[in-house]
């Protein structure tokens, strides 16, 4: 199963809105992802996010720009911030044969939930950044420490690979 972990784009603080929605550096940085996305044609069968605003704009924005149909995106309460990753496993698990699956979420959720899938253990085993992409190759169930990484680009990187040589 392959598997794109996307920390949600930059968000305005809280103390400007209290939904905290993606900022115009965060939306801009989420189309770069989208774009080398789609140059890599590494498109999703399967759109999760949590109920979070800025992870549900994360979500849409990457569905919209691979032009993909709106019933690709779930919304699941298992990717909420600091969600354990069993419960993100079990999750991913049933979602099995709709691979690649890429998830929109949140710190430090994904950074749990990446070190559970490559090591089988509960912790952070590489970094996550906004609109950076983690891409992890897992083989069979359960998924706890049968997974691979395959790719971490930080958004500088994905910035230069979609051609958008600015600052992330």
């Amino acid at each position: 199963m392959d598997l794109f972990l996307v920390q949600h784009g930059e968000a305005l603080p809280e103390s400007l809105d209290p939904e905290r929605p993606l900022s115009d550096a965060g939306r801009a940085a989420v189309e770069r992802l989208s774009r080398l996305l789609a140059m890599l044609q590494m498109r999703p069968r399967q759109l999760v996010c949590s109920p979070k605003r800025r992870s549900r704009q994360t979500a849409e924005i990457i569905r919209r720009c691979l032009g993909q149909d709106a019933s690709v995106l779930l919304e699941s309460e298992a990717f909420v911030p600091g969600a354990p990753p069993e419960r993100m496993t079990a999750e991913l698990e049933r979602l099995h044969g709709r691979s690649p699956v890429l998830i929109a979420g949140h710190l430090p959720s994904l950074g749990r939930l990446a070190g559970y899938l490559l090591a089988g253990e509960d912790r952070p085993v590489c970094e996550f950044r906004n609109a950076g992409l983690c891409w992890i190759r897992t083989e069979g169930l359960p998924l706890a420490g049968s997974g691979t990484l395959v790719a971490l680009l930080p958004p500088e990187m994905v910035a230069v690979l979609a051609g958008g040589h600015g600052s992330p």
